[in-house]
């Protein structure tokens, strides 16, 4: 479930970029805020499957690995929410437009380089 909540922000992301080049601010809001409640969501339940796992980093080399994988990737989702949380405030504010996207882009270039990276996680540490 983790996974597509995070796969299906990258389509919010990507609706949201594509709003403000378009001169759309409301989609580019409603994406923006989409995106972020969707990352905040996949990292509070991460948090919510580390306290449920049943084994701790110490525990051998698969918990070590897990705690390790698992959590770099909880980082940087966490800023990716950051970034994410500026971008939308700077949305309301009415900060972007079709000439000026740039801060969108790029935020969605790193949030687009955290889904993908889940991916990689998620094979590794779940299905190997």
């Amino acid at each position: 479930m983790n996974t597509a909540i995070l796969v299906t922000s990258s389509f919010t992301m990507h609706w949201a970029l594509q709003s403000i080049k378009r001169g759309n601010r409301a989609g580019l809001q409603a994406g923006l805020l989409l995106t972020f409640l969707m990352g905040l969501v996949f990292l509070l339940t991460q948090a919510r499957e580390y306290s449920r796992v049943g084994f701790a980093p110490h525990d051998g080399a698969f918990g070590t690995i897990f705690y390790c994988l698992t959590g770099l990737h909880g980082a940087h989702v966490f800023i990716g929410l950051s970034i994410l949380l500026f971008m939308t405030i700077r949305a309301f504010r009415g900060h972007f437009s079709p000439e000026h996207h740039h801060g969108v882009e790029i935020g969605g270039i790193y949030w687009h380089f955290v889904d993908v990276m889940w991916i990689v996680v998620y094979s590794t540490v779940y299905l190997l």
